[in-house]
């Protein structure tokens, strides 16, 4: 079956699991490529709305994977049941509605005896905001990818739930650094990454010069030193290109 460049890329990440609950699943095609491709044991696929789920289950039927993948009505992880799912696949939300789902199933994911092993997490927005929560929350990022997809760049990693808490402080450089791009994304000088940066970079410099011909101003002058410092994160991140 063929997925789009984000979801094979999402599925990919998955790794140390047999089972599988997609969250958000629109029209299924994540259980059902693991199920018949990677020959997954079983899987769930949730969504809050009817209109997904009966999308899926058209799709689940067709596929003929019926008895291996059941849907789910449920407000994020609320439905799973023990030991239904290993990893959780959340991909295409917002940045804060991931970490609002993550929060609301913490007791479920923090339970050894539940039978979460993985999150594989694709946030659309707000990556910076999203990698310092999940990491404060007690996670810890095991691989990162990202692609680019109809001209637009979609970052993605897996996460295993480790107890601690990380709080680093936000104002140390290299954990900005790391927040902003994806730790693994640069030490593994991940190709779309650096396109992403190179853009960036000439997005940055314009807005630098459109700002230094403004007139004076206090409200320019914070964005000048908010862009500039942005700059000095996005030069950081090219030397592990270099």
């Amino acid at each position: 079956m063929h997925l789009t460049k984000r979801m094979q890329a999402v599925c990919n990440l998955v790794k140390s699991a047999d089972t599988v609950c997609d969250v958000g699943c629109d029209h299924g095609f994540v259980p059902i490529y693991l199920v018949k491709e990677r020959a997954f044991t079983s899987a769930v696929a949730m969504d809050i709305n009817e209109g997904p789920l009966a999308a899926a289950a058209i799709n689940i039927e067709m596929n003929g994977v019926k008895d291996k993948i059941k849907t789910k009505l449920s407000d994020g992880l609320d439905a799973l049941l023990p030991n239904e799912a290993e990893a959780i696949v959340i991909a295409g939300m917002g940045g804060r509605l991931i970490i609002r789902i993550l929060e609301d199933a913490m007791l479920k994911i923090s339970d050894n005896t539940f039978g979460i092993k993985e999150l594989i997490l694709q946030p659309q927005s707000e990556l910076q905001y999203f990698r310092r929560s999940v990491r404060k929350l007690g996670f810890v990022c095991e691989a990162e990818d990202m692609v680019m997809e109809d001209g637009k760049y979609y970052p993605m990693g897996r996460y295993v739930y480790s107890g601690v808490p990380h709080e680093e402080e936000d104002c140390d450089m290299s954990v900005g650094l790391y927040d902003k791009y994806g730790q693994h994304l640069l030490e593994d000088k991940n190709e779309v990454l650096r396109m992403y940066l190179e853009k960036e970079k000439k997005s940055i410099a314009g807005i630098i010069n459109s700002l230094e011909r403004a007139n004076d101003s206090d409200e320019k002058n914070r964005r000048l030193a908010e862009i500039k410092e942005v700059a000095a994160l996005n030069e950081l991140a090219l030397k592990f290109f270099a």
